[in-house]
């Protein structure tokens, strides 16, 4: 009993799978048949473009038509053809690329003025510690000429041999 409900069911199940493949095969045989009425509607719209129409500059607008006609099915922004869609492309990169070289140029200028800027302040601050060293000279200078006049006051206005000690020489 249990055999005959076993098969049965894998009968039942048999009959189910029967079905739905007779339904796809019924899809698929409607989906061949709009293939082969699409594919003789390509091969008729390229017959006549070829054998009507003479000129062929006007070949590339309806070869156009027929790739969105045939190709795009009517998708949108499918309206390009591939080889527009690389030029695109490349035109995008070329836009990138030189939009990177112009910042790359910028920052290039940039560096070389901050650069020149820099070796100009450089150039001033050592212009400056020299002024200060010269003036720290003739400063040690006139106050070694003051210390000498003023021990010449205090003694009484004689000029004395002014007395060198190691204090006063000051490294330059």
């Amino acid at each position: 009993l249990t055999e005959q409900r076993a098969m049965d069911s894998e009968q039942a199940q048999k009959k189910h799978q029967l079905t739905l493949l007779r339904e796809q095969g019924k899809t698929l045989k409607e989906v061949v048949a709009d293939k082969d009425r699409l594919m003789t509607r390509y091969g008729y719209d390229l017959n006549s473009l070829v054998n009507d129409q003479p000129d062929t500059n006007l070949w590339p607008a309806e070869i156009r038509r027929m790739y969105h006609t045939y190709v795009c099915d009517g998708q949108a922004g499918e309206d390009r053809l591939p080889l527009e869609t690389m030029q695109k492309k490349m035109n995008q990169v070329e836009r990138r690329v030189a939009s990177l070289k112009s910042r790359e140029t910028q920052m290039r200028d940039k560096a070389k003025v901050d650069v020149q800027r820099k070796a100009h302040e450089n150039a001033q601050l050592v212009n400056d510690v020299n002024r200060l060293r010269k003036d720290k000279m003739t400063m040690q200078t006139e106050l070694r000429a003051l210390k000498h006049r003023l021990e010449e006051l205090e003694c009484g206005g004689r000029p004395q041999v002014p007395a060198i000690s190691v204090l006063d020489v000051t490294p330059p």
